[in-house]
């Protein structure tokens, strides 16, 4: 075999013995950051009509902050064509947590009446670095969820409370446009507060001074009652 020949095939081994090294390599390490990426679904819950939202991620390699989830439905044959529900989170959410919860009577009544596939059904979760992900359902999916069966899901440590659903409004705002309107009512409470309080001081406090010279009036009464009896 010819120098030149055998020259090029150890090169041509070398690189393919480096690019299949390489591979290997890189199929290790996305598979690892594949299983430590965010993931999440929808379980049936303890008891008919409640629903167990899930998410886990390594949380050494994402601090993620969810704020919320949301849920919307797209029901083009029915009476309520779509519909949004929300649960928010204040603080967020920073380690993987199951969310137990039950559908708003209008949403769940567009479910149960679509057929198989007469309505879409979108899960998401938001955190407040604007990262979302999302996955939909067909209603007749749902059903079978809101009856009580079982998904495949991990193992979590946290399981929140069962969970109301927000105020409409809250389900449209942004992260920090809730906080800010949250901080604004917080405010205006407060000095709804202090004004009351105060209105209720000064009402003391009149009180207080309208009886102070009906006590003044009644002292001389008593002390000429006592020299009276004293004369006599």
């Amino acid at each position: 075999m010819p120098t030149w020949l055998t020259l090029f095939l150890a090169i041509l081994g070398t690189v393919a013995f480096l690019g299949g090294l390489y591979a290997v390599v890189y199929l290790v390490i996305e598979g690892r950051r594949a299983q430590a990426s965010p993931r999440f679904g929808i379980s049936g819950g303890s008891s008919p009509g409640i629903l167990n939202f899930w998410v886990t991620w390594e949380v050494k390699q994402f601090a993620l902050e969810i704020y919320r989830i949301k849920l919307s439905h797209a029901t083009p044959g029915g009476a309520n064509q779509e519909g949004v529900m929300s649960i928010s989170y204040d603080p967020p959410q920073t380690v993987p947590f199951v969310q137990p919860f039950e559908l708003t009577q209008d949403f769940s009544d567009a479910i149960q009446s679509a057929g198989p596939r007469g309505s879409i059904v979108t899960f998401e979760f938001r955190t407040t670095e604007n990262f979302s992900l999302w996955k939909n359902l067909y209603s007749g999916k749902m059903q079978k969820l809101l009856s009580g069966a079982k998904t495949k899901s991990p193992s979590i440590e946290l399981v929140l409370p069962l969970a109301q659903a927000d105020h409409v409004t809250v389900s449209t705002l942004e992260y920090r446009e809730w906080v800010a309107r949250k901080s604004r009512i917080s405010k205006l409470e407060a000095a709804a507060k202090a004004k009351a309080e105060k209105a209720a001081a000064a009402k003391v406090a009149a009180a207080s001074a309208a009886a102070a010279p009906a006590a003044e009036v009644a002292a001389p009464v008593v002390i000429a009652a006592k020299a009276a009896d004293k004369s006599s």
